[in-house]
């Protein structure tokens, strides 16, 4: 018992060491929150929604924010206690969350895309799938290319998003593979985001977000 227990330490501090040592090459934490400074991450929060008024709320937002590039967070919709998990990386706190993504992704040219918006009443959350381009600040500069990820926002008993967990269409060690070695090495670009809602509109799939960001966001539909 006392083997595995150590093995679990020593597999956690090696995990730290790496996000630290990649930390490193990312800018510095008082540039993006400079950057993000009219976040008010002490927003009241926006209590007592239901799921589909979060909905749509979230796709307006989004819209016009991005946030799970920029970082620009509608921190009103979170909860205190918010996590964020996925296939790499896990961090707690809505701050921390939108300080990471502001310095991870390029500011000139990464997006991300709603394609769908839907809720999944039975597990209370929100899921969203969307396409994610551009480039991230690690050595040389590598621009990931096009991919689908899949987000699903846990939402608690006040109507506040408390959990994010993002899957990815394809392997991130493809993503990487594809951003540091050129298109051959990774995985075929998704179509552009309007494309990808003509077919999901086309397959009847609920909760489609109108092609046009300026134009009213599309209600949230649940699951089929």
């Amino acid at each position: 018992m006392r083997k595995h227990v150590q093995w679990r330490h020593r597999k956690f501090d090696a995990r730290q060491r790496s996000r630290t040592a990649e930390g490193n090459f990312l800018p510095a934490a008082r540039d993006a929150a400079a950057e993000l400074s009219a976040v008010d991450w002490d927003a009241p929060k926006a209590e007592g929604l239901s799921l589909a008024e979060l909905a749509r709320r979230f796709t307006t937002e989004f819209l016009e924010r991005e946030w799970f590039v920029t970082g620009d967070v509608p921190v009103a919709l979170f909860s205190d206690a918010f996590v964020f998990k996925d296939d790499s990386v896990a961090t707690s706190g809505i701050r921390s969350y939108g300080l990471g993504v502001r310095k991870l992704f390029d500011q000139s040219n990464a997006r991300a895309e709603l394609i769908t918006v839907t809720i999944d009443e039975a597990a209370r959350a929100i899921v969203a799938t969307w396409r994610l381009e551009g480039g991230v600040n690690l050595p040389l500069r590598p621009r990931i290319p096009p991919f689908v990820v899949t987000t699903t926002l846990g939402v608690d008993e006040k109507g506040l998003i408390a959990s994010q967990l993002d899957e990815f269409a394809v392997p991130g060690w493809r993503l990487l593979a594809g951003a540091l070695l050129g298109a051959w090495a990774g995985p075929p670009p998704a179509p552009a985001a309007a494309v990808l809602r003509a077919e999901a509109a086309a397959a009847g799939h609920a909760g489609v977000v109108g092609a046009d960001a300026n134009a009213e966001a599309a209600a949230a539909a649940p699951r089929g």
